[in-house]
């Protein structure tokens, strides 16, 4: 088995020497429903370290019993022992001692980093300068008459997801300048193969089950491990509408009133094809809204928003790897930019 921290360096500025001081603003991409990283592996270079963080619990299939904050409780505290151990790429620190990072992540990554971001506000050590969303609809408010259909906006079409992790192994590579070390006849990134050693208790919060999440990639290339990967990755996502089901999104008010991050929004441009006659999946119900239905939450949400090709479950698939991987590393640029701008 590949032993891989969480987070895990998905891509360094500088592969020669991944810990020399960054001059671009690291990024944490946080997991999609299924709870793998796969996805991220997948991208061309976006000029910055990217760290990828799984969900623990991929392989046990323990829950959070608190939710996306208890998550969110749990990956800001990753995030902030990562930015604070020894080889971390910072060039410079802020005028108060913190160190200014990104976060992201497709579909619930999206939503986690709206939480984790109002976890780490007013943090000491790590400073959030800036959220992308890839194709993140906003689920409305908890308990709201759609609540559940929105909430499918999370849930990846097992046949989707398998037709993107078995695509053409000389696709993939061909994109994955990153050094990943993916290809299609492997159990993606973050979907980890083997027995689980899991512990049971969840009371515990630091959601470490003693699973990398990102499993042997190279000793049981076949179908069962495949088949399993997608059962697995399927129970990660019952589990995730479950949480969207019942999550409010943060507030801001207060003493931080005004401090929310600046946050850009890639999305897909067309909606999931379905039969004829067919309502349109819940995660479409706001497709022809510019905001994906933020404007709810938020008037002037996003700085920014993208149109990326293809629809919500095959934005990272090879075909659009090139044109995704540049709308992110424009958009991150951007944030960063502004975050450098404002001081």
């Amino acid at each position: 088995m590949i032993v891989v921290s969480n987070p895990e360096l998905v891509q360094a500025e500088n592969w020669r020497d991944a810990a020399a001081p960054a001059e671009a603003t690291p990024v944490f991409l946080i997991h999609d429903g299924g709870g793998t990283t796969f996805a991220y592996h997948c991208l061309g270079p976006l000029g910055r370290s990217v760290y990828g963080i799984h969900n623990p619990y991929f392989r046990s299939g323990q829950v959070f019993n608190g939710g996306l904050p208890q998550m969110a409780r749990l990956y800001a505290s990753w995030v902030k022992r990562t930015v604070a151990a020894r080889g971390f790429p910072v060039k410079r620190r802020n005028g108060d001692g913190t160190v200014s990072v990104l976060l992201g992540g497709w579909s619930l990554g999206g939503l986690l980093s709206l939480e984790v971001a109002r976890r780490l506000a007013g943090d000491p050590v790590v400073r959030v300068v800036g959220i992308l969303m890839v194709d993140s609809a906003f689920p409305g408010a908890a308990g709201g008459a759609d609540r559940s259909l929105l909430a499918s906006a999370h849930l990846l079409d097992p046949a989707s997801w398998a037709a993107m992790v078995q695509g053409s192994k000389n696709d993939i590579n061909s994109n994955n300048s990153n050094k990943s070390t993916i290809n299609s006849s492997e159990p993606p990134r973050g979907a980890g193969d083997g027995p689980d050693p899991c512990p049971p208790d969840n009371d515990d919060d630091d959601g470490d089950d003693g699973d990398d999440g990102n499993g042997d990639c190279g000793s049981r290339q076949n179908v069962s491990a495949r088949e399993k990967n997608l059962a697995l990755s399927r129970r990660c996502m019952a589990n995730a509408v479950q949480m969207v089901a019942r999550w409010d999104a943060p507030r801001w008010d207060g003493d931080l009133a005004g401090s929310r991050p600046r946050a850009i929004l890639l999305r897909a441009k067309v909606p999931v094809p379905t039969p004829a006659g067919a309502p349109a999946l819940g995660l479409d119900r706001s497709r022809g809204e510019r905001t994906l239905g933020w404007d709810a939450y938020a008037g002037g949400m996003f700085e920014e928003v993208l149109d990326v090709e293809g629809h919500h479950f095959e934005v990272f698939a090879p075909r659009y790897i090139d044109g995704i991987s540049e709308a992110m590393r424009r958009a991150l640029d951007r944030l960063d930019a502004m975050a450098r701008g404002s001081g």
